[in-house]
């Protein structure tokens, strides 16, 4: 199967997913988010020719959390949103800590080399997670202003345009400053792949327009109750 295909379907699963994950709540999304950041993890590093560009994988994983973030915003108000801001950003510090105390064990004679493949991945991983936490929190908080914002400006209209200006805008320095810091120093392609990824991101915006409608229709479990949270519902 060739990568343009994979691309295609895991794009459609990956934007399936929070919308999916919505309908159970406040609180699934949030379990979204911190899965989606713990796979993020091991497989920033990969990359692949797509349509003649090479993108990393990880983007098609990363991107789907503004769509997540997004549907907080418009379903529970700009303070769930900074919410799931949070759990992106502290997931990763509490896989890098279980991961490295797992790892201090003396491996078994069989398991040496699969110790030792683990801990090469997470020890690179701790450079990505301290930038990419920083950048994606900076980002992520301009974008949920900048959604909240245009909510207040147009209302229920215009949820395409909230939604898409305000990830293409924060994703654009999110990329750029990312990659210039992760791998800025070992990779001299880093600007192209951070152009790609921000390519990427959006086809993502672009796609994910009519998954954001879809959510919007939907009422979530948490919405059929009182809300015991103390947050205000839109």
């Amino acid at each position: 199967m060739s990568n343009e295909i994979l691309f295609i379907a895991f794009l459609l699963l990956a934007l399936s997913l929070p919308v999916l994950f919505s309908k159970g709540g406040k609180m699934w999304l949030y379990i979204y988010i911190g899965m989606s950041t713990c796979i993020l993890l091991p497989i920033v590093p990969l990359t692949a020719e797509v349509f003649g560009y090479t993108v990393s994988l990880s983007t098609l994983l990363w991107a789907p959390n503004f769509l997540a973030t997004d549907i907080l915003a418009e379903k529970y108000g700009k303070k769930a949103a900074h919410g799931g801001v949070l759990v992106h950003v502290l997931a990763p510090y509490l896989v890098i800590l279980l991961v490295h105390s797992v790892l201090l064990f003396t491996p078994a004679s069989g398991s040496t080399q699969i110790h030792q493949s683990i801990s090469e991945v997470y020890q690179y991983s701790i450079k990505i997670t301290v930038i990419g936490t920083l950048v994606y929190g900076m980002s992520q908080f301009l974008d949920i202003w900048i959604y909240d914002y245009l909510h207040k400006l147009t209302g229920e209209k215009f949820l395409w345009l909230r939604n898409n200006a305000s990830t293409l805008f924060t994703t654009l320095f999110n990329n750029i400053a990312f990659w210039g810091l992760a791998v800025g120093s070992v990779l001299d392609n880093w600007l192209a792949i951070a152009l790609a990824a921000y390519a990427v991101t959006v086809v993502v915006a672009i796609c994910d327009t009519p998954f954001i409608y879809l959510a919007k229709k939907l009422t979530p479990l948490d919405m059929k109750q009182p809300n015991n949270l103390g947050d205000t519902v839109r």
